[in-house]
């Protein structure tokens, strides 16, 4: 399996709340999922504690992002490692704002939008 970035998929390596923005990108726009344990240079490191990963995900997502969007979390096995894999659903009720902005996705980043632009 070969990991891609780009505009239905985020990789990170670690659980930092960078991954909130993209977190509103996908509840904005379009679903989308991130998978953490894996690398910029697409090397596959894991996540050493997957059910406090998916605690701090759940949470983070739950206290940062308003309205709170629709999303599973799971585990997957690769290469004998863990990836956390977090799936976010399109909403119903944008803007989905992280610290009152709310973000695009655009190829492989995500971006700042602003309330004319999430009308469109």
């Amino acid at each position: 399996m070969y990991f891609e970035e780009g505009k239905d998929l985020g990789l990170k390596e670690n659980i930092q709340s960078n991954f909130l923005k993209t977190v509103s990108a996908y509840a904005n726009y379009h679903d989308g999922k991130i998978i953490f344990g894996i690398k910029d240079d697409k090397e596959v490191i894991g996540v050493s504690d997957v059910e406090k990963g998916r605690l701090s995900i759940e949470n983070a997502i739950n206290d940062n992002i308003f309205p709170r969007p629709t999303f599973l979390l799971g585990v997957e096995r690769f290469e004998e490692k863990e990836l956390i894999v977090l799936k976010v659903f399109k909403g119903n009720h944008p803007p989905y704002q992280y610290k009152k902005k709310a973000y695009q996705r655009q190829d492989s980043t995500t971006v700042e939008v602003d309330n004319i632009s999430l009308q469109l």
